[in-house]
Parts: structure tokens; C-alpha cells; sequence
């Protein structure tokens, strides 16, 4: 199932039964389509029901910041991937504009999210190198995927959300 415009801004998911042993469980394929581009660009196991309920979770509670909303795409997604795993160990984590299922950013995949007053804007990354000794990832050669659509759009996206989890889970 696919929902949204992947040139746009999309997810695509579907359950794989031969992934749960009983045939009752929500094990499959989550993808996001960014641009045109899908992430991760390999299958990754993941939970859907419980993908699909942080996701909507996420959309609904959009963090706003114009600065970083307006900033060149590589530059806004390295100030949002500080702001979420901050270098100094004194200071939280903010997890506000980082919309990523574990499984993907476990694949050093990111996706983040932040709105001005009257857009969504979302970037991506493509896969990013992990320095061990530095315990973070490295941004050179990154490239970056990025959408924007309205709170119209994200409004129908969500809708269609909760709609497939209801008429897929219960």
C-alpha cells in the first residue's frame, strides 16, 4: 500500500505473512518515498502496526522552526540530526523533527521533519557513514532528499493512515 505521491512524499507498506509465524502478526516492508527516491534502498523487517502508530503519532505533532525550515537542504538536515543526537553527553536528545523508524536509522538512514506556519518540509538522507571512534555519522558525500507539501496534504496523508490501520488491524 502506498499513500501519498512518491515523487512527492509517500510511505509504502506491506505485511509480509511469510515473515510472521502465525500469520497474524504485522511483520513487513515500511519505505518512505521522498522526491522520488525510496528509504532504505533495501527491505528492511519491520514492525507495522507499531511503525504506522508513531508515524501518525509524529505527523500530528509537527515541530515548528522557520530558520531550519528555510535553510539550504544538507545544511538544515546536519543542524536537525545535532539537535536530535547531540554531540555533548550532557545534553538530551530531541527527538521533535526525527520521524526515522529504528530499523532504518539502524541502516544509518535519516529522515526528519519540521514545518513553517504553513508547510511540512521533509528531508532524507541517503546512507550515511558511522565513525565508530567519533560515535556519529559523517555528512560528506551525503545527499539529501526533500519534500514539501501543505498541512492539507498532510492532513489527507494522515487520514489515510489511520484508515488503512483500522481497516487492517481490527
Amino acid at each position: 500500500m502506498i499513500i501519498g505521491n512518491p515523487y512527492n512524499f509517500a510511505v509504502c507498506f506491506q505485511n509480509i505473512n511469510e515473515w510472521n509465524s502465525d500469520n497474524l502478526g504485522t511483520n513487513g516492508v515500511f519505505l518512505f518515498f521522498i522526491d522520488g527516491f525510496i528509504i532504505p534502498t533495501e527491505i528492511e523487517n519491520v514492525d507495522i502496526e507499531r511503525e504506522i502508530d508513531i508515524l501518525i503519532k509524529e505527523l500530528l505533532n509537527i515541530s515548528e522552526d522557520k530558520s531550519i525550515f528555510e535553510m539550504e537542504k544538507n545544511e538544515a538536515v546536519e543542524k536537525l540530526y545535532h539537535i536530535t543526537f547531540p554531540s555533548d553527553i550532557d545534553c538530551d536528545n530531541d527527538y521533535r523533527f526525527h520521524i526515522t523508524p529504528d530499523e532504518i536509522a539502524d541502516r544509518d538512514f535519516f529522515i526528519f521533519v519540521v514545518s513553517n506556519k504553513d508547510k511540512v518540509r521533509f528531508l532524507a538522507t541517503s546512507r550515511l557513514k558511522y565513525d565508530i571512534e567519533e560515535s556519529t555519522h559523517l555528512f560528506e558525500n551525503m545527499e539529501v532528499f526533500e519534500s514539501i507539501i501543505s498541512y492539507e496534504e498532510l492532513k489527507e496523508l494522515v487520514d489515510k493512515l489511520k484508515k488503512y490501520k483500522y481497516l487492517m488491524y481490527y
